[in-house]
């Protein structure tokens, strides 16, 4: 049959003339008159065909699916998970970065720390250990070194916990570790066990163990310290970008080096999820405590976002296994948490302690408003009015000096949270005082101070993922769903007019959840901004200078768990401490810190 050309219209009406074909030259008429009616057929045979492999789509697709399934879980596991035993091995009580060191992690070297293999920790950590365990019991602990020891154990655990997902029969490796005090190896469980979670959702448990082996000897035995690493972090089949944060630290960047590998791990990230972390923890919490149930009361210890974890793991936790009661150092109330508002309680933090610098002589003696204030007050202090009234003037008190130091106020903010902690804040006020004065030794010490104070390096910390943190805080952490979404402008405008900001949320997270919608992050589950029904007995600890979190989250979620719990719930709050007060509660007596 001749060629046929036909003329194709895509909408509306066809003219007349797209309804017949030309008919090619040396064609006869019949074959032109038999065409449209051919094609006229084409269709209806066309949409039965279509139906029929619908039809039997539908009736195989499950099938298929089933298959699949069945091969992919071909030696899927039983449900529950089956318990076992970490098998242990002796360890050293202080990580080695050298254990890091492999492609996935990092492709630089790292340096072997040679003092004993210790990590470096901040000066805050050191201060508080070398005061608050007092100098003798610290400067004993290399020779108590023979009685600290480890144990570490490597478990396989669901990818997804859900053991209806395809994802239940690939397994992942999560690593933890037992601290006890003994004379030897191997040695029976401790009549308390103490499962302490770390803060930040990257941050690997290595960040714990110095704490941990100043507390112990003081223990002589009485209690194991338990710490494991979250799922992605540490040595937990670990995920981060390629060069770590810097990977996050601009949206261009982020881009290009971290989004790339974040789409190619998107099922990973979609199940490491706070449920499926407390579930990965609950699960090694079982399997230590099983042979030793009638031997060891169990403690939980969770500090900063480690306290929402730990509220996680009540959801999820059989009842019973956590008989020793929960402490949450610095909470996270979980239907209020907003990480995108930090500078909020930045902002805080930093006028609550300017109103200390109103009650002391000596700080207000150096500001003229601040000193009449001092003089004017009542018992109860000065007002919060004036105390914004005048903060607002120190705020604009370092401007010409600023200028001289080609400085803006927003670099001097970001300083200030940098040493706002209780062994390093007494330097704010004599800073201010600096700027206002601003003589030429002034100028020196304040280019010094700018030097010398750079922000904290968590980038070096063998182990932790900005990733995983990324997709903590986009899924659960970033907005309460009870006060409006803040866009990055909104979010920028609330640093600007802070007395102190980190300009973190604003300037890096931000952009950065804008730009990985789809890829990092996950769906919240049904435990999202709920509270546990069954709460052991409970301990809320909470500091009134906290830069990170309000105070007034503390005592929220103090209030939700007493009108729910028939167990004991405490809150301590802890005066002039800062974020987290195990870490950085000032202690009675020691240099530069009342109680």
């Amino acid at each position: 049959m001749a060629d046929i050309k036909y003329s194709l219209i895509d909408d509306g009406e066809q003219p007349s003339s797209a309804l017949h074909p030309e008919s090619p030259p040396g064609s006869d008429s019949e074959t032109s008159l038999e065409a449209p009616r051919r094609k006229s057929l084409l269709f209806p045979i066309i949409s039965v065909a279509i139906a029929v492999v619908l039809i039997i789509g539908g009736i195989l697709a499950p099938l298929i699916i089933v298959v699949t399934k069945a091969n992919a879980c071909a030696n899927k596991p039983p449900f529950p998970f089956p318990l076992q035993e970490p098998q242990w091995s002796t360890c050293s009580v202080i990580t080695d970065p050298s254990v890091y060191m492999n492609g996935s992690i990092s492709s630089k070297p790292q340096k072997r720390f040679q003092e004993s293999g210790r990590i470096p920790v901040p000066f805050s950590q050191e201060f508080l250990m070398r005061h608050v365990y007092n100098h003798q019991a610290y400067a004993k602990r290399n020779t108590l070194s023979g009685t600290l020891r480890a144990q570490c154990a490597t478990v396989a655990v669901p990818l997804d916990w859900n053991p209806d997902s395809l994802s239940y029969c690939s397994t992942i490796n999560v690593f933890v570790k037992r601290i006890y005090y003994s004379d030897h190896d191997n040695a029976d469980p401790a009549p308390k066990q103490v499962w302490w979670i770390p803060g930040g959702g990257g941050v690997p448990s290595s960040t714990l163990e110095d704490m941990i082996s100043a507390i112990l000897p003081a223990t002589q035995g009485l209690i194991d310290f338990f710490i494991f690493d979250k799922r992605g972090v540490g040595q937990s089949s670990f995920i981060e970008c390629p060069d770590g944060s810097a990977a996050a630290a601009d949206p261009d960047t982020f881009v290009q080096k971290c989004l790339p590998y974040a789409r190619s791990i998107r099922d990973r990230l979609k199940f490491n999820t706070f449920t499926n972390t407390a579930k990965d923890m609950s699960y090694l919490m079982q399997s230590v405590a099983a042979p030793h149930k009638l031997k060891s009361q169990v403690f939980v210890i969770g500090s900063s976002q480690g306290s929402y974890l730990a509220q996680r793991l009540l959801h999820v936790a059989p009842a019973g296994l956590i008989d020793g009661g929960v402490i949450l150092d610095s909470v996270l109330a979980v239907d209020i948490t907003k990480v995108s508002r930090t500078d909020e309680a930045s902002n805080s933090a930093m006028l609550s302690f300017f109103s200390r610098c109103i009650s002391d002589p000596l700080c207000s003696s150096k500001f003229i408003n601040l000193s009449k204030m001092q003089q004017n007050g009542t018992s109860s202090g000065p007002a919060a009015s004036d105390i914004i009234t005048t903060t607002t003037n120190i705020k604009s008190l370092p401007a010409g000096c600023l200028s001289q130091l080609g400085a803006a106020y927003s670099d001097l903010s970001k300083k200030l949270t940098f040493i706002f902690n209780p062994f390093q804040w007494q330097a704010i006020p004599a800073l201010f005082y600096r700027l206002s004065r601003c003589s030429a030794s002034d100028i020196a010490a304040l280019k010094h101070f700018a030097s010398a104070v750079q922000p904290p390096q968590q980038a070096a910390l063998p182990g932790w993922s900005i990733l995983v943190e990324l997709n903590n805080d986009f899924s659960e952490l970033w907005n309460s769903t009870r006060v409006p979404l803040l866009n990055c402008g909104q979010l920028r405008t609330m640093a600007d007019s802070s007395f102190a900001a980190t300009y973190v949320m604003s300037d890096i997270f931000c952009p950065n959840r804008q730009l990985s919608r789809g890829i990092i992050g996950y769906e919240p589950d049904q435990y999202f901004e709920s509270y546990p029904s069954t709460v052991p007995p409970l301990l809320i600890m909470a500091s009134d200078l906290d830069q990170a979190l309000l105070l007034g989250q503390a005592r929220y979620a103090a209030e939700k768990y007493r009108s729910a719990s028939k167990n004991a719930v405490r809150l301590v709050e802890f005066p002039n401490s800062g974020h987290t007060p195990s870490t950085s509660s000032p202690i009675a007596g020691s240099q530069g810190a009342q109680c």
